[in-house]
């Protein structure tokens, strides 16, 4: 039987990120002296990876819901459901974003035109013929340099 995987596409709303921030405050000031919490004594504290918290904390990556479920509760709040999104498919690309798309294509077109024409030549970049200057002769200039 296979495992069961975490859905990931919860992401921290501004205003629950506001509620964890306000709480982690708290929690510096009463429980660490007033001191910042690492992401070590976070990731300690929460029970989570500290790419996980970075996730969370950046609002910008997909998390799934027990995650922050688990970091709201370290801190002794509680998760509702205005404290984050769903994340969804995008239904409509902008044209910036289809624009970005072809360049990132044209791009990937190049690469594969110079490869063929690299191999039509029979090129090899590790092969390239420049003139050494024996050692001895670098030895002597660097001697001379010196006096």
């Amino acid at each position: 039987m296979l495992p069961k995987q975490r859905i990931r596409g919860v992401i921290l709303t501004p205003k629950g990120l506001h509620k964890l921030e306000l709480a982690k405050q708290q929690t510096e000031f009463n429980e660490n002296g007033n001191k910042r919490f690492t992401l070590i004594n976070l990731s300690v504290k929460t029970g989570l990876d500290s790419h996980t918290l970075c996730k969370i904390l950046s609002c910008g990556n997909k998390v799934d819901r027990y995650s922050l479920t688990r970091c709201f509760q370290a801190f002794k709040i509680l998760l509702e459901p205005d404290d984050y999104d769903v994340a969804t498919i995008p239904l409509l690309i902008n044209s910036s974003e289809l624009q970005q798309r072809e360049t990132c294509k044209d791009k990937t077109l190049g690469r594969e035109e110079d490869k063929k024409l690299g191999l039509q030549l029979n090129l090899d970049v590790n092969e390239v013929n420049l003139p050494m200057t024996p050692p001895e002769e670098i030895r002597s200039r660097g001697i001379t340099l010196l006096e």
